[in-house]
């Protein structure tokens, strides 16, 4: 389970549980996962902040040396504000305590140092002390383990400062926290590992989560007396000019996927060579003069319509998308030129009656909100999470984990790698989309099912293909091996 620090707040006043209890309850687990590493002639220092993750640290050494191990405890900050952190430093050795002056030789003398400086309630930016005791500390070469989050990030993951301690562990305590979930992004830990305290709540997080298990139970099995179209009846448009790749990507992912009846408009250019591709496609191809007959004609009866890939020389894509805008009641999914012709002019999205699904990577969205990509990325979650809230879309935000927000709920996608990271993977991933939410009614878990399935299958290429040079038509065949695989 995924919550941010508000959720966790709640889960730990719903449990039952005084701050004096929850702090022995932290020590007793992580002190079972120490002794479980390390052996008593282990020099293990303890570096402790001034709040209640101090108050963690404390009673972690006090147990340790209970044990008979090799513990230190340094307060970083020369003292505590927890009132329970007090009452638990008043009941500890004061034998185990070192001056603060004394830390960098105890670092250099340890073989361990546990993070428990801040906790998940750490915002803003790191003073001038806390930069240079970390950047020592990441510096030092010490098997470092922070307890809940690094020091020097925010759990909600909106922030992490470049000074931040670095771990060979982290450990979640109860819940995962959206700053673990990001680890592409900061690389700050080597393992992540869980502590369940075996809290009793009922709190429903935001944050949504898929895996393997979960995409099989929602596909939806195609019955016995099924007929073309019944299953992903979709409609493609995109392409033009010197393009028609873009939409090819799109036709792959979208067949692989499982649209069974799969419409294709594009740029009478591109139509020779994607009609002799894809044989199973219903085409119609169009001009500058006849092109709002034609699509006109195609809009009804698709359960997901998808517009942009490839579309910077289509012929009238302006009047494309405002066509689209105005007409579409049903899943409409906007990739890449049509993004930016919303840019700056994304009002219009309050005006639709489609349920969009945006496909931008971190430049689209930057352009599109005129917001700088260093701003978004010092608060992505929040900044999406509004974008969507005021215009009622879903948000894929492509990069190395790629988000899916809509007005409620946020995925951060696990899967993936840097296979992906090539012209045309968005491409490929608008048509698994489109897909999807042809065949499952739910536009966000259909959106969720198609982003992950996209980065589990990189992940199943790099075991198989070389990095430099994997070519994402193979994606047809691996995709055809998942499904046959799994009976689908």
């Amino acid at each position: 389970m995924i919550v941010n620090v508000e959720n966790m707040k709640k889960i730990e006043s719903e449990s039952g549980l005084d701050t004096f209890e929850l702090m022995n309850l932290v020590g007793l687990k992580v002190k079972d996962f120490l002794i479980q590493k390390y052996e008593k002639n282990h020099k293990i220092l303890i570096l402790c902040g001034v709040g209640n993750n101090g108050g963690d640290g404390l009673v972690i050494g006090k147990l340790l040396h209970e044990l008979n191990y090799d513990v230190k405890i340094c307060l970083t900050h020369n003292e505590i504000k927890s009132k329970t952190a007090k009452l638990i430093y008043d009941s500890i050795d004061k034998n185990i305590m070192i001056k603060r002056k004394s830390l960098k030789n105890e670092i250099n003398k340890s073989d361990v140092l546990i993070d428990c400086i801040y906790g998940f309630g750490f915002h803003g930016i790191l003073n001038e002390f806390d930069k240079s005791l970390f950047e020592y500390i990441n510096k030092a070469n010490k098997e470092v383990i922070s307890i809940d989050v690094n020091s020097g990030v925010e759990a909600d993951g909106n922030y992490y400062d470049k000074d931040a301690i670095v771990s060979k562990y982290t450990l979640a305590l109860e819940c995962y926290k959206p700053f673990h979930k990001i680890k592409k992004d900061h690389n700050l830990f080597e393992n992540l590992v869980l502590i369940d305290l075996g809290l009793n709540h009922d709190i429903e997080s935001n944050y949504i989560e898929m895996d393997k298990n979960k995409f099989l139970e929602n596909y939806p099995i195609i019955s016995e007396n099924s007929y073309k179209g019944k299953n992903g009846r979709a409609l493609l448009i995109g392409g033009g000019w010197g393009m028609a790749g873009a939409l090819g990507l799109n036709i792959i992912g979208a067949l692989s996927c499982g649209s069974t009846y799969l419409n294709v408009s594009t740029d009478e250019s591109c139509y020779p060579c994607l009609a002799s591709r894809f044989l199973t496609c219903v085409y119609h191809p169009f001009n500058e003069y006849n092109w709002e007959g034609i699509i006109k004609s195609i809009l009804k009866n698709n359960n997901s319509i998808a517009f942009g890939s490839g579309s910077v020389r289509l012929p009238a894509k302006n009047k494309i998308l405002n066509l689209l805008l105005e007409s579409v009641k049903t899943t409409l999914v906007l990739d890449a030129e049509a993004i930016n012709l919303l840019s700056r002019n994304y009002y219009v999205l309050n005006l639709t009656k489609a349920k969009v699904v945006l496909t931008p990577h971190i430049k689209e969205f930057s352009r599109l909100i005129d917001t700088p990509i260093e701003v978004i990325m010092q608060n992505k979650f929040e900044i999406a999470k509004d974008f969507c809230e005021k215009h009622n879309v879903i948000l894929v935000l492509k990069g190395v984990h790629t988000i899916v927000v809509s007005n409620k709920y946020i995925y951060i996608n696990q899967t993936g790698n840097q296979i992906l990271a090539r012209a045309g993977s968005g491409d490929l991933l608008t048509g698994m989309i489109t897909a999807l939410t042809s065949i499952i009614n739910d536009t966000y878990l259909a959106t969720i099912m198609a982003v992950w399935l996209h980065g589990y299958i990189a992940d199943i290429a790099k075991e198989r293909y070389a990095i430099s040079n994997f070519q994402l038509e193979n994606y047809q065949e691996l995709l055809e091996e998942f499904f046959y695989k799994n009976n689908l």
